[in-house]
């Protein structure tokens, strides 16, 4: 179950890493920086409303 989560958002992942590899390297770490907080702020957002609200257990 959680390696095809995975799989699937394998993309998404290697995109994130593109942007914040050419933030770093434009030395732009503020952007960097609030990336990083709005996407774990929506990943604890997200979390919470898929496990308890939709009741996806460990696939939400």
């Amino acid at each position: 179950v959680y390696f095809g989560i995975r799989i699937w958002s394998a993309p998404a992942v290697l995109g994130l890493y593109a942007i914040l590899g050419y933030l770093i390297a434009a030395q732009d770490m503020r952007a960097v920086l609030y990336t990083q907080l709005l996407l774990n702020g929506l990943n604890m957002f997200l979390d919470i409303l898929f496990v308890t609200y939709f009741d996806y257990g460990i696939e939400g």
